[in-house]
This record gives C-alpha cells, structure tokens and sequence, in this order.
C-alpha cells in the first residue's frame, strides 16, 4: 500500500494544504516531506541544518527507496524556497508527520530500516560529502565493514554529536523502530 493511499496521509494533506492555502504542495511532494522529517530533525538537532545536504541525501536515498525508480521530478531535489518555507513552521507538523509515517513503515523492517538509514546518513553528511555519508551507513547496514577480522557495527555513528544520537533514538523510539526484534541489533549500537 503507497504512502498516499493511507487515510492518515490524506488528512494531514488536507490540514497542510488548507493552512497552507497560498503555497501549492502536490501529494508527491507532501510524500517526500513526510518520508523525509525524520532526516529534518536529526539535521536540525545540532543546529547545522544544510538544506544541500539533505537535498542529496533525500534525492539518493528516495530513489533507493523506490527500488532506483526515477521519482518524479518535483520530489527529486527540494527547491531553496519550499525548503525553507516548509521549515518555517515544521515544528507544527513534525509529530504528525511521523505519526502517519509510523503507520506507513509500521508492518514494514526494510521500510523502517531505511528510515534508520536515512537519519544515519544525514548525520553523517556534517563529517563526510553526502555520497560517502550514505555509503558508510549502507555498509554498516549490511554488515560490510570488517575491521581487525571481526565486523565494525558502528562505523557510520562513530562521529555523530551525542545530540544527533539522542535525536535518532528519539526519533526511533516515536515510530516504534525498539519494538522491531529484527532492528534490535542496529539499534543496540545506541545504547
């Protein structure tokens, strides 16, 4: 079932677009605003937001998401202006954004494993260019990284602030990610 096809996502489109009357957002774009807030927050967490950044990262890690299909071109990159504009009141929106989120990936691990991906990666595009940011935390997803012949299940959080870990375990712990037994070990490397 896609994203909008949930009655949650058709609510809180309806909300948005009713407040945000003079600024036209298509489902799409909603879609990618709501796959993407968990990405927001962690960026937003240690006050060094790069819209750039996220912008890369949304744009490679959506089209992963869609198994490397061509997004439409309005969700591939977020445009400065909507950025920031959907940024000046996302305070207002983050909880219901990541509670229509929550239902989406809620019966879903490799759902609710590329949203641990995505904030992953967006953490670590303040230490390294977005490519290197999502490759590393790819890696340490699959378990590729072997250091010293035994696997290196941390890499990719190794240089996070301790306010960007905090803020993906919160994150986490609000979409329900604890609770999924097959998560447990990427999870445990927060404790």
């Amino acid at each position: 079932m896609e994203l909008k096809e949930f009655s949650s996502f058709q609510a809180a489109y309806k909300e948005y677009t009713a407040k945000h009357y003079d600024q036209y957002i298509s489902q799409d774009e909603f879609e990618a605003l709501i796959l993407a807030t968990p990405m927001f927050l962690v960026a937003q967490a240690d006050g060094h937001l790069a819209p750039t950044e996220i912008s890369t990262i949304t744009e490679k890690i959506l089209s992963m998401y869609n198994h490397d299909e061509q997004l439409p071109s309005e969700t591939e990159t977020l445009d400065s202006n909507d950025f920031n504009n959907f940024l000046n009141d996302f305070d207002q929106w983050k909880d219901k954004f990541l509670q229509v989120l929550k239902e989406y990936i809620a019966q879903d691990t490799e759902k609710q494993r590329l949203t641990l991906i995505m904030m992953e990666a967006v953490a670590n595009a303040h230490h390294f260019n977005p490519a290197t940011a999502i490759q590393l935390v790819l890696n340490d997803h699959t378990h590729s990284d072997v250091i010293d012949g035994k696997e290196d299940l941390t890499a990719s959080i190794k240089n996070m602030s301790e306010i960007e870990k905090n803020t993906i375990k919160q994150i986490a712990t609000q979409l329900d990610l604890f609770n999924n037994p097959a998560l447990s070990e990427e999870l445990s490397r927060y404790n």
